[in-house]
């Protein structure tokens, strides 16, 4: 019974380890994301001012950030 008992506490252990390291990818994941809006939209920008006419990027990157 005692082994039954500190398997279940190693098991929600090992959980709550996995659940927070899920919030931290999580955190950082929303990051990334962000910056590469950040950059995405600045490069139409730069695009745009360079070529006197609106500019959207698409493809892989657009669909990566929908």
């Amino acid at each position: 019974m005692w082994q039954l008992c500190r398997l279940a506490q190693e098991v929600e252990g090992r959980r709550q380890a996995l659940q927070k390291s899920l919030l931290e990818d999580a955190s950082k994941l929303a990051t990334v994301l962000q910056k590469t809006r950040d950059i995405k939209s600045l490069v139409e920008d730069s695009l745009a001012s360079q070529l006197h006419r609106p500019v959207l990027v698409v493809g892989e990157i657009h669909h990566a950030l929908e």
